[in-house]
């Protein structure tokens, strides 16, 4: 059971401005995030999420502290770069 977006293969990066945003390639839909320079904080799956309720606990909510997924901004957009 995952709690936030951060490690969904459905995770994608888009730059705005000069802050990245990610998104769900999915639904399109901009996924909860807490963002700086340095890193993303994932703290909830959105209730669209089109996952399953197995495999996915949406909520309106953040999750638990202990469940959200800290990335660095540069591992993910490496990750990304590789993807394509």
């Amino acid at each position: 059971m995952e709690y936030t977006c951060g490690l969904c293969k459905d995770l994608k990066k888009n730059i705005i401005g000069e802050l990245p945003v990610y998104f769900c390639r999915k639904t399109s839909v901009i996924i909860p995030q807490t963002t700086d320079e340095n890193k993303v904080t994932f703290h909830r799956i959105p209730m669209n999420c089109p996952r399953s309720s197995r495999e996915a606990h949406k909520s309106e909510k953040p999750a638990a502290k202990k469940y959200w997924v800290k990335l660095s901004n540069k591992s993910i957009y490496e990750s990304f770069e590789k993807a394509k």
